[in-house]
C-alpha cells in the first residue's frame, strides 16, 4: 500500500527515461533489422563512438567520412509506378530528443 506521503511526490516520468544515445539508437535499429530481414545486408557507419586519435585517423584512412549516412540498407527494388530500380536505402540516425543532436554542415553537403 502506498502511503500519503509517497502518493503526494510528484512523478515526472520525463525525468525517469533516459534517451538512448545515437549509437544506441543505431545498434538497435541493425540488430533488429537482421533479424526480422536475414537476407538483407545492412552496414552501418561508427555513429557516435567516441573514436580515440588513432582509431579515428585509422577510420579515415580506410574510407570513413563525415556526413556520410549512418545505415545503408543494400536491397534492389523496382517502383512500378515510377518504373525504375532504386538501388538501397541510406538513413540518418538522429536522437529521439532533437535538442541533442544536430545536422552537420558535413550532412547537409
Amino acid at each position: 500500500m502506498i502511503t500519503g506521503r509517497a502518493m503526494s511526490k510528484k512523478f515526472d516520468l520525463k525525468a525517469k527515461l533516459k534517451v538512448p544515445t545515437e549509437f544506441e539508437e543505431q545498434m538497435n535499429f541493425v540488430n533488429l533489422a537482421r533479424l526480422k530481414y536475414p537476407g538483407i545486408m545492412i552496414c552501418s557507419q561508427i555513429a557516435g563512438a567516441n573514436l580515440g586519435k588513432a582509431a579515428s585517423g585509422r577510420a579515415k584512412a580506410a574510407g570513413y567520412m563525415k556526413g556520410w549516412p549512418d545505415v545503408f540498407i543494400a536491397r534492389a527494388r523496382y517502383s512500378f509506378n515510377q518504373k525504375e530500380f532504386f538501388y538501397g536505402l541510406f538513413i540518418e540516425m538522429k536522437r529521439r530528443d532533437k535538442s541533442l543532436s544536430t545536422v552537420s554542415a558535413d550532412q547537409k553537403r
